[in-house]
């Protein structure tokens, strides 16, 4: 980490080259036959100027003392170890471990949660349930599953549903040979169509999770591919969602929830009252406005940035997350859809 080093406060806190420039200033002033007001106001303004560059100095050097003295009486920060998990078939995932204070020789096996962009690829959308994962001792594995041009401009031309769940095999394997892992404890989180490729089970690829989130995913045409398989995941799910726009009207998503909930999934539906899709793209600069892919064909879904419901929302996700992977999850927090929950932030 890069400081700036602390230095002794200097005595003259003007500089001495600034007095004969001052006492010029008033001459000139006052041979030019102006009135004692004028080289009063002329002194007034070069005695402030003195203070302010004396003000500036001293509160750098106060801050630059502090920052040193909360550096050295901090504990050390959690080291967050990140890598690029691939196999023999290439690059798969950016993998985070999370660290702690102090390097243990032999850490248990932590378990990991795979993080699934929407269709556009890799975001800032995954910082902040990342954040709060690696500080509850969950590893993160960010994956996309198209490949998209370097600006995002450009995504799938049509969605594959049996690539996908491949991939997420894919990444599962790979993450059961990966030290410090444990693979009996993977869980999912889904942006949009990224929610689509962690709830698909097409023939033969049944995907056994310990937990899942679903982010806006479209909730009307989810059932179906979530039920289609020959056998249905019963792992506890979360549904989030807004109730602005065209992507996920609530009584969809009540459908899919009581349909679940059928099935025998415990299921938890929240939406958030005007919220749009894609509430938690972080803007750039002072465009909250954007347009996003739908996650089922190629509309694209008006999206409106609300960083203050990101960070709810991902509170949200990693609670959850945390609670299922450790087995603390109350049969008491799956409601029934009919009375799903609607926090307004």
């Amino acid at each position: 980490m890069s400081h700036d080093s602390v230095k002794g406060c200097d005595r003259n806190v003007a500089p001495p080259e600034r007095t004969p420039a001052a006492v010029e200033a008033v001459r000139r002033v006052a041979a030019n036959g102006s009135n004692p007001n004028e080289v009063e106001a002329t002194v007034r303004n070069l005695i402030f100027a003195w203070h302010l560059d004396w003000a500036r100095r001293v509160l750098r050097r106060v801050s630059l003392l502090l920052a040193a003295l909360c550096a050295a009486g901090a504990a050390p920060a959690a080291a967050t170890e990140r890598a690029v998990l691939g196999d023999v078939d290439g690059h798969i995932g950016l993998l985070s471990m999370p660290g702690g204070p102090e390097p243990v020789p032999e850490p248990a096996p932590v378990p990991v949660v795979i993080l699934v962009h929407d269709s556009l690829g890799t975001d800032r959308r995954t910082d902040l349930t990342v954040r709060q994962l690696l500080d509850a001792g969950i590893a993160t594995l960010e994956v996309e599953l198209y490949a998209v041009s370097a600006d995002g401009a450009n995504g799938a031309e049509f969605f594959d549903p049996y690539a996908e769940a491949e991939f997420l095999n894919r990444a599962r394997r790979a993450l059961g040979t990966q030290p410090g892992i444990d693979p009996m404890r993977i869980a999912a989180l889904g942006f949009g169509r990224g929610a689509h490729a962690v709830a698909g089970s097409p023939d033969g690829y049944a995907q056994d999770w310990v937990a899942r989130v679903f982010l806006y995913p479209d909730c009307g045409t989810l059932a179906g591919s979530m039920l289609a398989g020959p056998r249905t995941s019963l792992a506890p799910l979360l549904v989030l969602h807004g109730d602005t726009g065209a992507g996920d009207p609530p009584r969809d998503c009540l459908g899919l929830g009581s349909r679940l909930e059928h099935a025998g999934v415990p299921v938890r539906i929240t939406h958030y009252r005007h919220a749009a899709h894609g509430w938690d793209l972080p803007p750039i600069g002072d465009h909250g406005i954007s347009f996003q892919p739908a996650p089922v064909g190629q509309d694209r879904l008006r999206s409106v940035a609300w960083p203050e419901l990101a960070e709810l929302s991902a509170t949200h996700a990693a609670g959850f997350l945390a609670a299922a992977i450790n087995g603390r999850l109350r049969s008491s927090i799956f409601l029934s859809p009919s009375q799903a929950t609607s926090p307004g932030p």
